[in-house]
């Protein structure tokens, strides 16, 4: 072979390394974001590492579809908004609605919780019915599903601020009538804070719970999830992993 044919076939060598390199590059699937807030038991924060029933579950389903994933937690309204920013950022554990199905791609659902009515000390009245709380001051959490359904129900007494951590200690210091909750994270930040007082007085329903992803995520990665999910839900580890009946 001569030089001229060598340095041709090396050119040729290097093209096809850098074309075959260059397509591992543009086929590689960037690691998804998922994005939670503290609200135990379906997601928790405990010395910067994100834990948590749902988070468990998600990251079954990462493991079975061999998917990269990283968590992280932040305030429920700015994870809420950077899920719909940010493409491969997905949020949880969050309610499907009318309002939000348009607006991410869906795995689930993933869990099941139950949105309850809380009084402080100074509370005195009686909840029969839903209807019976509409004369109080409700404090509830910017962006949620739960201040949102009182809002579609006619509720003109909320009030509504960015962590739930606010409204416990507004529920205890007589600042507000209720709180609408969760049930695990109003027990955990009762017990955390030392609130004494608060109590459960109307359980409103029980709430299916989903991982959201950003519409720009790849379709056939939501579908590698939801398959996923469904045969943990199949072969019982979903069951196992939320320690109770599987949604």
């Amino acid at each position: 072979m001569s030089l001229r044919q060598r340095g041709r076939g090396s050119g040729i060598c290097a093209c096809l390394l850098i074309c075959s390199l260059w397509h591992v590059v543009a086929d590689a699937t960037p690691a998804l974001q998922f994005l939670t807030e503290n609200q135990p038991p379906l997601s928790t924060v405990e010395h910067g590492q994100v834990g948590g029933i749902a988070t468990a579950i998600i990251s079954e389903m990462l493991k079975r579809a061999h998917i990269d994933g990283q968590f992280s937690q932040l305030p429920w309204a700015r994870a809420y908004v950077l899920s719909q920013q940010q493409a491969d950022t997905c949020v949880y554990p969050i309610v499907r609605s009318a309002e939000r199905g348009p607006l991410f791609q869906w795995v689930g659902p993933i869990a099941v919780n139950q949105w309850v009515l809380y009084g402080g000390p100074q509370f005195t009245g009686h909840l029969n019915s839903l209807d019976d709380a509409r004369p109080y001051r409700i404090g509830g959490t910017l962006r949620d599903a739960k201040s949102d359904y009182l809002r579609a129900q006619g509720f003109s007494r909320l009030e509504l601020v960015a962590d739930e951590e606010t409204n416990a200690r507004k529920l205890a210091a007589g600042h507000l009538d209720l709180w609408i909750a969760a049930t695990g994270r109003a027990q955990q930040l009762i017990d955390s804070l030392g609130l004494k007082g608060l109590r459960p007085l109307l359980v409103i329903g029980r709430n299916e719970q989903y991982l959201a992803c950003n519409r720009g995520v790849k379709p056939e990665l939501i579908a590698q999830l939801n398959n996923a999910l469904a045969a943990m839900r199949k072969d019982g580890s979903l069951r196992v992993i939320a320690g109770k009946s599987s949604p």
